[in-house]
């Protein structure tokens, strides 16, 4: 007796096994792009990591945002660099940690020559420029690029007079503090 011979059974489902050159190439390019982008976020990453190591040898420090459980997430939330020697190494990558709302030069050589080091800025609400080289100009500047609610400016060129000038300058500021007379508070 002669049996048929065994078949297996056909799906009828047709795998896809071979793409269109048109729809490789889009593939590669769409991988080539999430690739680089994710190569710049780490580039970037390292670039933030080696300038707070820099400005943290250099005398000042920085203090990052936390989360809900006090763990430290990757926002700048103050940048101090009071007491520091304010090197153009530093100066020229401070656009790195940008998202910082409060900037201290307490006690350096910042002057009016380096205020546009802040033009990045976009949160900077909190300015504390005591014991600095700062003049109206460089503070003219300041109040174009940032709506500052706080500015101090003790041991600096400016004195009492020159409230009013600041208070037309910084018409969101809610403290703004000078030699020689108690700080303004609205």
């Amino acid at each position: 007796m002669d049996l048929p011979p065994r078949t297996r059974p056909r799906l009828n489902m047709k795998l896809p096994t071979r793409f269109t050159l048109k729809s490789l190439l889009l593939l590669v390019a769409l991988s080539a792009v999430l690739l680089a982008w994710k190569a710049l976020e780490l580039r970037r990453q390292i670039a933030r990591r080696a300038i707070v190591a820099d400005i943290q040898m250099a005398g000042g420090h920085v203090t990052f945002a936390e989360d809900e459980s006090g763990k430290p997430i990757d926002r700048v939330r103050r940048l101090y660099l009071a007491n520091t020697k304010l090197e153009d190494s530093i100066l020229n990558r401070l656009w790195l940690l940008s998202e910082s709302p409060v900037v201290s030069f307490n006690s350096t050589s910042f002057s009016d020559a380096q205020v546009h080091y802040l033009d990045d800025f976009d949160n900077l609400t909190e300015l504390k420029l005591n014991g600095t080289r700062i003049s109206p100009d460089g503070i003219r500047h300041l109040s174009e690029k940032h709506d500052i609610t706080r500015i101090t400016l003790y041991h600096t060129t400016f004195k009492a007079d020159d409230q009013q000038l600041l208070i037309e300058l910084f018409p969101n500021a809610w403290e703004i503090a000078l030699p020689g007379i108690r700080p303004y508070l609205r």
